[in-house]
């Protein structure tokens, strides 16, 4: 969690990455999740396989979230529930 934090911290951007795989990270969560999307305004894609700290994600319009979550699960896209 504490490198994850460091990478996706405040002061860092990385404007150019379009797609990460994160899957298999037990430590990714929400709040990782949301530092993600802070700090890379291009990401068009995230994949989360089989990080079960995943719980509500917010992911913003027009970001394909593939994976941590269940069919069943609440998300959260540009701020509105569906």
């Amino acid at each position: 969690h504490d490198a994850f934090e460091k990478v996706f911290s405040d002061d860092k951007r990385y404007p150019n990455l379009q797609e990460l795989d994160v899957s298999f990270h037990t430590a990714i969560d929400d709040y990782l999740v949301g530092r993600i999307f802070r700090c890379c305004p291009a990401i068009k894609k995230l994949v989360t396989f089989a990080c079960f700290n995943m719980q509500e994600p917010q992911v913003p319009l027009g970001v394909a979230l593939i994976g941590g979550h269940k069919a069943q699960d609440p998300l959260i896209i540009g701020g509105e529930p569906n």
